[in-house]
Formats: C-alpha cells, sequence, structure tokens
C-alpha cells in the first residue's frame, strides 16, 4: 500500500508516503532474509528521490542495532550501481567507511 500511494506522484501525500516507505525500509536492512523486498521496493524511491532511496542503505550504518546483521555490502552496493549514480554510491562507500572506523575507535 505504500509503494502504490508513493508512486503517485499527483497525489498530495506522495512524498509523505514514500518517506513512510523509506521508514518501513530501514527496518527491514537490518534482516538479511528481507534483503528482496527491500531491493524491490527501493528501486522506486531511489529512481524518484535519490538522497531519500540512498539513507534506507546507509541509516543502518549510523544506527547500528544490538541484534542486526545488516545485508552483504556487496549486494547493496550492485544494486545502487543500477539506480544511483556515481555520487550515490561514493556516499554509500563513505558511510561503510566512517562505521568501520567508528568501531575500530571503539576497540
Amino acid at each position: 500500500m505504500l509503494a502504490s500511494q508513493a508512486q503517485d506522484v499527483n497525489a498530495p501525500n506522495s512524498l509523505q508516503a514514500m518517506q513512510d516507505l523509506v521508514a518501513y525500509l530501514v527496518t527491514l536492512v537490518e534482516q538479511p532474509e528481507h534483503a528482496s523486498l527491500v531491493f524491490e521496493y527501493s528501486k522506486m524511491v531511489l529512481q524518484k528521490e535519490p538522497d531519500l532511496g540512498l539513507s534506507i542503505f546507509t541509516y543502518s550504518h549510523t544506527h547500528p542495532t544490538p541484534d542486526g546483521q545488516p545485508m552483504s555490502p556487496h549486494a547493496v552496493l550492485e544494486h545502487l550501481k543500477k539506480f544511483c549514480d556515481t555520487d550515490g554510491c561514493i556516499a554509500y562507500l563513505e558511510s561503510l567507511i566512517q562505521v568501520r572506523m567508528y568501531d575500530l575507535f571503539l576497540l
């Protein structure tokens, strides 16, 4: 339902629906068994609102959960290559580096 509301760009709440979809997808990123759902429904967001779509995959890096194992960075990067420009892919890689550096300082 969120995806169909977000697709209708003429609907008055389409941006809100897209933001709601992103918020939901962020919760699924930490569960690798839902990777196919995240990849499928993130396509539309990445195409219409690239920065918002990128946040699906970078939010979990800056807000890690203790139990969550994120999706494979390689799989995410391959997905982003299809729907983002080079700057979007670089932003994703930078978020990975920032998390690794943060983890090193905590050790």
